[in-house]
């Protein structure tokens, strides 16, 4: 069995190598996001061509579903066999799924596809981030983590619209086929990354941890999919969340009892600042969907406008997530007590949000479109701060699982707070489509969303500031003793 704490560290590169490896890494993660969402805008003309209306929704939850299970398992596995095999496998597998999925004959063939896809995404979501800390080191890693962050958060943003762009001007199938050259020319800019040898062989993965993981998240996820385009809680969302969350106590019982060598270290969580930011990222997401999902119904269901101008009214929030994220990463490392910039930023989108809220069928439509400019800037400005400060308050044999739970639980934020805000959407409009209405259910979903970033404002609070990339025996202290204590607790 292969010991994680004698894995050699990549060494480093020059100036030039690092920054078209940078290039690589942001093209790859511009890829892998705006394929989260691309689809949306292309499915009614995919319908009509292949079929399969009963399985609308299927394209894009495969894809996330998978991506979401792949982000703990791809995080544990380039820890113990080295990230760049991962990251060429990922982008490599990436781009022959996206050629598949553009040969799709059949609805059944295109979700499989993009299942499929969301694996090899997955895999780069969580690489790419961790090969940023490889390769960048102190304010260094700062500002390329808040440079891919607002790549990520814009390619999320942007894919709708691009998706629909691609699919009148040339085809629904086009959406996958233009993934191929941007493939296959950020793979030749990530060859550059150093290679990392390691003697870990299959019986190194923990394959018990891996299945129960994989049959825990997979049900929750397709209930809460489920829950979203039900009237109510069904039975079939019911046995769903029980088979998830019984699959998930096996989960914990392997990790903690019987893994020599687990998939996700739950000692781990007893480092504050894995802990508490992922507490902040999942919470904070519930900003991020209530933004970005809502507000267009917002704009056109309550102020009366078009859906393209809709569109328009989004493009300085979009605009604004990119200058917050490229801006948080220059700026928080100068900030010693870092924390209460965290928090600052937390009630900067606990206050966009609820004057969101406030938001009636009369009110001018700059007056949101501002309130959404400050929510973009605040998200962005959050996310730089959550995987900078989780990869300098662990030993860098642990890079790959501490960033993996930072993206997997904001993207279980996102059905999450799709289910718990589309409650008031269910509810408040049913068949009514009244702007009186409708202003109704949106002050309870940005009313609802402000509260749950107060929280996470407060979870803030108690983040202890460690040095960022600059004090490796620091972190390497305080992550080895929080993580024997939760070994030796979970042993006992």
């Amino acid at each position: 069995m292969t010991s994680e704490a004698t894995r050699p560290e990549p060494r480093p590169l020059n100036g030039r190598k690092r920054a078209i490896t940078t290039a690589g890494v942001l093209l790859a993660l511009l890829l892998a996001s705006v394929d989260s969402a691309i689809v949306s805008t292309a499915l009614p003309r995919i319908v009509e061509d292949l079929g399969g209306a009963a399985l609308y929704a299927w394209p894009g939850g495969a894809f996330m579903g998978a991506a979401a299970v792949m982000l703990p398992i791809g995080g544990k596995l380039g820890d113990i066999f080295g990230r760049k095999l991962f990251m060429l496998v990922g982008l490599t597998g990436f781009v022959a799924s996206s050629a598949l999925c553009g040969i799709a004959g059949s609805m059944v063939a295109l979700v499989v596809f993009r299942a499929v896809q969301g694996v090899f995404g997955g895999m780069l979501l969580v690489t790419m981030f961790t090969v940023i800390a490889d390769i960048h080191q102190g304010e260094s890693r700062a500002r390329a983590q808040g440079l891919a962050s607002a790549v990520f958060g814009i390619g999320s943003v942007v894919g709708p619209p691009i998706g629909g762009f691609i699919t009148d001007a040339l085809g629904w199938r086009w959406i996958f086929y233009v993934n191929i050259p941007f493939g296959l020319l950020a793979l030749a800019a990530l060859v550059a990354v150093p290679h990392v040898s390691s003697d870990a062989d299959w019986r190194s993965i923990d394959f018990p941890g891996v299945l129960t993981l994989i049959g825990g998240i997979v049900p929750l996820l397709c209930g809460l999919s489920v829950l979203n385009s039900a009237s109510g809680v069904s039975p079939t969302v019911l046995l769903l969340f029980a088979v998830g969350l019984v699959s998930l106590g096996c989960f914990v019982f392997v990790e903690l009892r019987v893994a020599d060598n687990p998939v996700v270290p739950l000692g781990i969580f007893r480092v504050n600042q894995v802990t508490v930011l992922v507490v902040v990222g999942f919470l904070s997401n519930f900003g991020m969907l209530a933004g970005s999902y809502y507000a267009p119904l917002l704009y056109q269901g309550m102020l009366g406008t078009s859906a393209s101008q809709a569109g328009n009214w989004l493009i300085p929030m979009m605009l604004a997530l990119i200058v917050g994220s490229t801006l948080s990463g220059r700026i928080f490392p100068r900030i010693p007590r870092y924390r209460f910039f965290l928090t600052g930023v937390l009630v900067v989108l606990m206050v966009a949000l609820w004057s969101l809220s406030r938001v009636g069928p009369d009110t001018a439509a700059w007056l949101p479109m501002i309130a959404l400019a400050c929510c973009g800037a605040a998200l962005g400005a959050i996310f730089p701060v959550l995987t900078t400060v989780v990869q300098s308050s662990v030993v860098p044999e642990r890079l790959g699982v501490a960033t993996s739970q930072i993206s997997f639980w904001r993207a279980l934020g996102g059905p999450v707070a799709l289910a718990v805000l589309g409650v008031f959407v269910g509810s408040g409009i049913g068949t009514s489509g009244e702007p009186a209405t409708v202003s109704t259910a949106m002050s309870g979903v940005f009313l609802t969303a402000s509260g749950v970033v107060a929280v996470a404002a407060v979870a803030s609070l108690l983040l202890r500031e460690v040095p960022l990339g600059g004090s490796e025996k620091a972190a390497r202290e305080e992550a080895a003793g929080a993580e024997a204590a939760g070994a030796d607790s979970g042993r006992d």
